[in-house]
């Protein structure tokens, strides 16, 4: 055919596209169209096909494609690969296989040192070229930044988890967290909670329900008829109604209102306020010296059982089997009563029966001459009738005043601080501040939330005060309060630290003892 060739490059020069006029007289070959596109540089991408199409079967004004350029390939972006369920959703209801519906929160436990993610890099594209042979790089491949880890390390492009916990991804943040919170009750639905770390209940733990925490629990409400141990500590805040069901293990200290028809048993001590027809051990002791600080029925075995009442007036059985373990120390394995014991209650210390007991009251212990007793605090250990022993000097210890209006958390923070210190509770800022104009205590610890004055406006009181002795007194809050804007409040107030609840007795003993040594 013969005809004008009609050239047009694209602005991005990666297509050429030929058509044919028929106002030429030129003899249109695929050579002519090749030597026209070589004088225009176009060196890349030419379709030799095309090219013989026209000069064979060309066609006026149809529009060839004769030369295309390549783009370049997209590079793969860097990703994470997550070795564990990222898009879990913990609190979405479950259908069992048996239709019942399972509302226990799905909790995804790893060990420490477990392999949680690994980074993949992004990978480079390949380059592609326009129809003048020039090279056309890729955008370059998207990095993703590192992971923020909370107890979770990383190792090159891996990530191992420090500790043993649950594991969570929220944004860019991977976390495993010793401790967990479960709003409100955990009932039948749940069944059974299993946790590595600390466990906070907003509720109650209610009947035909097992909990098993390796760290310590805490429960705003009551553990009712249900199976529950913790590797430490137990505090719980309104108490435990046992149902005759009811078995709680502590490998720590246990801290209640009351025991009601409950098995209680606890490495440390078991302090109560009143205990009913429960089967209560603790290695260490039984404290029932609450507002009430009544033993009634059941059994207690311990190596210190302390109450203000033992039994009552209708005779209802109550054994008390306070022993020692160690030979060397059998001494140490007392009943204290302040107030009287009745008929009914049965006394052994160190497997020796105890007789009269019906209003006995004071300190017992049981030494080679029987089961003595004296007043209150003043046993002397391995003194024997007659003996008389040199006066002891005695350094005064510091005062801690504690401020809170939890009675559980009261009573365990003074039973914690007593062995220790002199230690002063009370439960309102109120009677903070009337304790100050009679005394100085050393340090206070404070709570934050509390009624009618907070801590942060008593704190700001006592620095405010003109009597320098009470504006410079060091005060540690200690409260469960994690609102950032609170703690930025209370910091200015100049504090000298802000702990978070719950804190275990040996962790509250070290700071407290290390504060003192610091401040001799």
């Amino acid at each position: 055919m013969t005809g004008k060739i009609d050239i047009k490059i694209s602005k991005n020069a990666m297509a050429v596209t030929v058509s044919i006029l028929p106002s030429g007289d030129e003899n249109i070959t695929a050579a002519l169209l090749r030597n026209e596109l070589g004088l225009r540089g176009i060196v890349a991408g030419i379709d030799e096909r095309m090219l013989r199409e026209i000069e064979e079967r060309g066609i006026y004004k149809k529009v060839y494609t004769v030369a295309s350029g390549e783009y370049a390939t997209r590079g793969k972006a860097g990703y994470y690969e997550f070795l564990f369920d990222k898009d879990l959703k913990e609190n979405v209801p479950r259908i069992r296989e048996d239709g019942t519906v399972d509302y226990s929160p799905m909790i995804q436990m790893v060990n420490e040192g477990q392999l949680l993610a690994v980074y993949h890099h992004a990978e480079e594209g390949e380059n592609g070229y326009t129809v003048f042979g020039a090279a056309v790089a890729p955008a370059p491949p998207k990095e993703l930044p590192p992971l923020i880890c909370d107890n979770a390390e990383q190792r090159g492009d891996q990530y191992y988890a420090s500790i043993k916990g649950k594991i969570s991804l929220s944004g860019n943040r991977l976390e495993v967290k010793n401790h967990l919170a479960i709003d409100g009750d955990i009932g039948y639905y749940m069944r059974t909670i299993a946790f590595s770390g600390d466990l906070h209940v907003r509720g109650d733990i209610l009947k035909d329900v097992t909990v098993d925490v390796e760290g310590s629990l805490e429960v705003d409400g009551v553990i009712e008829g249900a199976v529950v141990s913790a590797g430490k500590d137990i505090v719980v805040h309104q108490g435990i109604h046992g149902m005759d069901k009811a078995v709680v293990r502590a490998g720590g200290s246990i801290t209640t209102n009351f025991i009601e028809e409950a098995d209680v048993a606890a490495e440390g001590e078991v302090l109560v306020d009143h205990m009913i027809n429960a089967n209560v051990s603790a290695k260490r002791g039984v404290y029932a010296k609450g507002r009430n600080g009544h033993i009634l029925g059941g059994k207690v075995t311990a190596e210190i059982c302390d109450a203000y009442r033992i039994g009552n007036e209708k005779g209802i059985h109550t054994d008390i089997y306070v022993k020692c373990e160690e030979p060397e120390r059998s001494e140490a394995a007392m009943l204290v009563v302040r107030k009287g014991m009745y008929e009914g209650v049965n006394v052994e210390i160190n497997d020796m029966k105890m007789e009269g007991v019906s209003g006995a009251f004071g300190e017992f212990h049981c030494t080679d001459e029987g089961i003595t007793k004296c007043r209150v605090g003043e046993f002397r250990y391995g003194e024997k009738k007659g003996e008389k022993k040199q006066p002891e000097i005695k350094m005064e210890k510091p005062l801690v005043l504690v401020v809170d209006d939890d009675p559980v958390v009261l009573k365990m923070e003074y039973k914690y601080l007593a062995e220790d210190y002199r230690v002063a509770a009370v439960s309102t800022p109120k009677d903070a501040l009337a304790f100050l104009e009679k005394a100085r205590p050393d340090l206070i610890l404070l709570d934050y939330l509390m009624p009618l004055m907070n801590g942060g406006e008593l704190l700001e009181r006592i620095r405010k005060s003109p009597d320098k002795s009470i504006a410079s007194i060091p005060v540690f809050f200690l409260t469960s309060v994690t609102d950032k804007r609170v703690i930025i409040e209370c910091m200015r107030l100049f504090p000298q630290g802000y702990l978070l609840k719950p804190l275990g007795k040996e962790e509250l003993l070290k700071i407290v003892g290390e504060f003192f040594a610091k401040n001799q």
